[in-house]
């Protein structure tokens, strides 16, 4: 099994590697974790240090910070911030991807996640020409230009849905939500930490026997 895996806002594929790397190894041999790096680069401000009057980058210095779409909001200096035009790019690069390297399901991080969210959708597979057989979803919400694509959630699809009650980006809430327009097989996780890629045993392990049950 081949796992398409799509990073955060500010990351690219090798970063998102690194931060997934115990998911990696815990379902191996029966996945490969296929990592791919979104074809638009944006720079995070700088914000203010804690308890400090100095300035800090709110992401790695020197780092190819990279997105599927320019944030609508967050702390970012925008590329451009065509979204239409922006997703159509996406798309091209993930229709590519999947030629080079056929994929059997998907896993995202952050605004991976509702990318793979819009992937997983009947407008998502045509424009991907992919249509995934499961889809894990991390840290991830709803995409609102998009919400209409949501009624058209393909319900072959098995997903499952992980993320923090702790999170301050994308909150426990908004996750929630996102797996609500999925099925009665969806199969819905949350940790107890922030926003970040989760990396405990029991995690890993409900991974794990998702991937296993394909």
């Amino acid at each position: 099994m081949r796992l398409l895996c799509l990073h955060g806002v500010y990351q690219n594929a090798s970063s998102f590697a690194a931060k997934s790397s115990k998911i990696r190894d815990g379902i191996s041999p029966h996945a490969t974790m296929v990592y791919l790096s979104a074809p638009h680069k944006v720079s995070p401000k700088l914000i203010r240090g804690q308890n400090s009057r100095k300035m800090r980058p709110s992401a790695q210095v020197g780092m190819d910070h990279r997105a599927w779409w320019t944030p609508s909001r967050g702390p970012t200096i925008a590329h451009g911030a065509n979204f239409e035009s922006e997703l159509e790019e996406t798309w091209e690069i993930i229709r590519e991807a999947v030629r080079e390297e056929p994929c059997d399901g998907i896993l995202g991080f952050s605004q991976g996640a509702t990318l793979t969210s819009l992937m997983c959708t009947r407008q998502g597979i045509e424009a991907t020409g992919f249509s995934p057989k499961l889809a894990i979803m991390i840290a991830g919400r709803s995409n609102q230009k998009l919400e209409e694509w949501y009624r058209h959630v393909d319900p072959t699809i098995r997903t499952l849905h992980l993320y923090g009650l702790k999170d301050k980006v994308n909150s426990a809430e908004r996750c929630a939500q996102l797996a609500g327009y999925f099925g009665s097989s969806k199969q819905v996780l949350s940790y107890p930490r922030g926003h970040v890629v989760p990396d405990t045993p029991d995690v890993i392990a409900r991974i794990h026997d998702f991937c296993q049950e394909q």
